[in-house]
């Protein structure tokens, strides 16, 4: 079972952390940040090599990675992200069985199968958001942010309602309870994306 756990884990953290190097790999550069100081500030420059000494000068490295939070909060958007892959397969899965699904007299199971359209939309936004963090402009992040909150909230929120709206009318089951969990965590990891980028923005070096 443990190992079963931690395959699982890898698994799941293998492509955020692939996508994670890529990224941060091919944009570091806009992060690096180079301070530049005298290198004799206390001597009067003069002589033959007067030119020299005046513009001689001591570059130190004060940054060369984006602030470690947005590094997580990256890495965690991708990691929801790529919830779209098992969604992509529950939907061919909802295809398969889609005649016997319409014979049923409860609608849920379709209602979900039609959710996977603007399911992954939401999950491409969130992917985008991360992708934007580790890019350095802050105009881009600030725009993939914002809409990952807007929508992916938004569309969450209509989630809790119709969940409700299930349960009151007497529905209740451990899926019903996962979604409503699911679709908490995907509103609160939105607006957390978003205020870590604000909390950053003066950081951003583009």
């Amino acid at each position: 079972m443990l190992l079963f756990l931690l395959a699982a884990l890898v698994v799941f953290l293998f492509l955020p952390v692939l996508t994670w190097a890529v990224v941060e790999g091919s944009w570091r550069h806009r992060w690096t940040v180079v301070e530049e100081s005298p290198a004799n500030p206390g001597v009067q420059p003069g002589g033959a090599f007067r030119d020299a000494a005046a513009h001689a000068v001591n570059a130190r490295v004060r940054r060369s990675r984006a602030p470690w939070l947005l590094h997580l909060a990256g890495l965690s958007c991708w990691a929801l992200g790529q919830m779209a892959i098992p969604g992509f397969l529950a939907f061919l899965l909802g295809l398969a069985l889609i005649g016997q699904l319409a014979q049923q007299r409860d609608p849920m199971p379709l209602v979900f199968l039609a959710s996977f359209f603007p399911g992954t939309w939401c999950a491409w936004l969130v992917w985008d958001a991360g992708s934007s963090l580790l890019r350095g402009v802050a105009a881009e992040a600030d725009r993939a942010t914002r809409l990952a909150a807007w929508i992916v909230g938004s569309y969450n929120v209509l989630i809790l309602v119709g969940l409700a709206v299930r349960l009151r009318s007497g529905h209740h089951d451990d899926f019903l309870e996962a979604c409503g969990a699911y679709a908490v965590l995907s509103i609160t990891h939105a607006l957390s994306v978003r205020a870590v980028f604000l909390r950053h923005r003066a950081a951003f070096p583009l």
